[in-house]
């Protein structure tokens, strides 16, 4: 059982939509989806070559209650932070779901 103490983090989960303009470009908002409490935990640091720039990329662990919603287009907004949802990987146990995230990479920021 994933103990509530652990949970000390409130974070807001966002879903992307896509809708096409009058040209054929795509404008992209993110729909709130749910407000909940989660643990988080750096994973890994790294710099990467982002549009010809170096660029400092964190790895997150972001443990939340089990659910099912959850997709990889998804992002995690944690106080002033976006994070990018890369994967999604439900407990054994079922008591959790893992979000992989990637902050400083800017696919969620658009």
């Amino acid at each position: 059982m994933l103990a509530s103490g652990l949970l000390r983090e409130r974070i807001t989960l966002e879903s992307r939509q896509t809708t096409r303009d009058a040209v054929g470009g795509e404008d992209v908002t993110w729909r709130h989806e749910d407000d909940t409490w989660a643990a988080i935990d750096a994973i890994s640091g790294r710099e990467a070559n982002v549009a010809s720039q170096l660029a400092a990329v964190t790895s997150l662990a972001v443990v939340l209650r089990a659910r099912t919603d959850v997709q990889a287009t998804w992002r995690v907004r944690w106080g002033d932070r976006v994070l990018s949802v890369e994967a999604v990987l439900p407990s054994a146990r079922k008591d959790r779901t893992t979000l992989l995230c990637s902050e400083g990479l800017n696919h969620s920021d658009q």
